[in-house]
């Protein structure tokens, strides 16, 4: 992205949101962090009393998790995507990716007809959206859009966890596949 597409990306997500040092979005970024990515989901150590069982249990769920869902959203203009996709991450390639939620197939967008991935709503070519490599090239979200599927809370940095056609934040990902402990 250009410097001004940078720019413009920024003023599409909501003031109140804008990670810029020393504002209220900064603020919001950091709470979104820890909740949306908590330190105990990432790394077994910071979990309290697990036995070396339940240890080795949970590295293996995370390095799964992170080989088969982790992922972290591009800005680009639309039809731009993927410029830089890192080999050897999986996308979907479930019947349903691309294709509209009617059911009926449709061939991918012809130049200039975009649409949000979450609102459906038209994204103008010189619009920066985001993409995510695990859902396949032919989705776009707006910045605003970007959301996890279960709070509808936006991705923090754009980390996101690709699941059931759908991106969710680390915290509701993982609690999907296994229970929280108390502690």
């Amino acid at each position: 992205l250009s410097p001004s597409q940078a720019m413009q990306y920024m003023e599409l997500i909501p003031k109140e949101m804008q990670p810029v040092a020393g504002t209220d979005g900064a603020y919001y970024r950091r709470r979104q962090l820890l909740r949306q990515l908590p330190l105990y989901d990432q790394d077994p150590s910071q979990c309290r009393g697990l036995a070396e069982g339940e240890l080795k249990l949970m590295e293996e769920f995370v390095k799964k998790y992170k080989a088969e869902a982790l992922g972290v959203g591009e800005v680009a203009l639309p039809g731009q995507g993927g410029g830089g996709k890192e080999e050897g991450k999986p996308q979907d390639t479930s019947i349903a990716a691309g294709q509209p939620t009617n059911g009926a197939l449709e061939p991918a967008p012809a130049a200039g007809h975009y649409r949000c991935e979450s609102c459906k709503q038209a994204v103008p070519g010189d619009c920066p959206v985001v993409y995510a490599d695990r859902a396949g090239y032919s989705r776009q979200w707006h910045p605003a859009c970007f959301v996890c599927c279960q709070c509808s809370e936006p991705l923090v940095d754009l980390i996101y966890f690709w699941s059931s056609g759908a991106a969710w934040c680390g915290r509701h990902y993982c609690e999907s596949l296994r229970p929280r402990c108390a502690g």
